[in-house]
């Protein structure tokens, strides 16, 4: 249940979890969700974040937090929610992610190979007036560095896709030569002073999945996406509608 959320689960953890993931995803052609996002719901409903997340959600019979159950912290009057937007079956909290773009994420060997960021924290409007490492170490101190991170990327042109589960303790890991040091996690992150967001490259986050070899990579045959999309309809977020 929410009460038993699980944040520092380990690599053992995490080859559970997305062994799971590949299990309720056999059958499944992940590059559908973002044709079907790109070709009929980005018209209607601009939030991809969400739409995603609830796809992922009910193909993985995950529990939605509830604003009532997310532990808040207050950083110079801003709000920090813990990052967690879904609990799987094994009560292993996820933070799910998703990019979405024309050209040039992947290369021919199907490889994430282009750098690109991915917003891990946004704590409000207001800008900081201390410095932004010292608020960053606080963000992760009090919101969790070892977050586990799902990643879902979507090349439009040719319609390539892939998932890639890992954590930020495992980006930090990987970076140290397979030791956690939280000095390490901190120099990973990109921001500009003075500014609220904190993100992550892409690359850091699949170049760590697929290091523990938890990538699935999707791509449509020739054809096969001009044939999905005629028997699609109107927009509704149903698992069963998409794929």
């Amino acid at each position: 249940m929410v009460s038993n959320i699980k944040i520092d689960i380990g690599t053992d953890g995490l080859d559970e979890t997305f062994q799971y993931m590949s299990t309720r995803l056999k059958g499944y052609d992940i590059w559908k969700i973002g044709a079907y996002f790109t070709h009929i719901v980005e018209h209607h409903n601009s939030l991809q974040g969400i739409f995603i997340e609830n796809i992922f959600k009910d193909v993985f019979n995950g529990e939605k937090i509830n604003d009532s159950v997310v532990r808040k912290v207050d950083i110079n009057g801003d709000s920090c929610k813990l990052k967690i937007d879904f609990i799987m079956p094994n009560e292993v909290g996820i933070q799910c992610k998703s990019i979405i773009q024309k050209v040039k994420i992947f290369n021919r060997l199907n490889d994430v190979h282009t750098s690109g960021l991915v917003e891990i924290f946004d704590t409000g409007r207001r800008k900081y007036k201390e410095n932004q490492k010292n608020q960053l170490i606080q963000l992760l101190t009090e919101c969790g560095w070892e977050s586990n991170l799902l990643l879902y990327i979507y090349e439009k042109e040719l319609r390539r896709s892939c998932i890639c589960l890992t954590s930020l303790k495992e980006i930090a890991s990987d970076w140290n030569g397979g030791t956690f040091d939280k000095s390490t996690l901190v120099e990973r992150f990109h921001y500009k002073e003075g500014m609220r967001p904190f993100h992550l490259d892409r690359l850091d986050i699949y170049n760590s999945a697929k290091l523990h070899n938890r990538v699935i990579f999707s791509q449509p045959k020739e054809n096969e996406v001009d044939v999905y999309l005629k028997n699609c309809k109107e927009p509704t977020p149903m698992v069963d509608l998409i794929f």
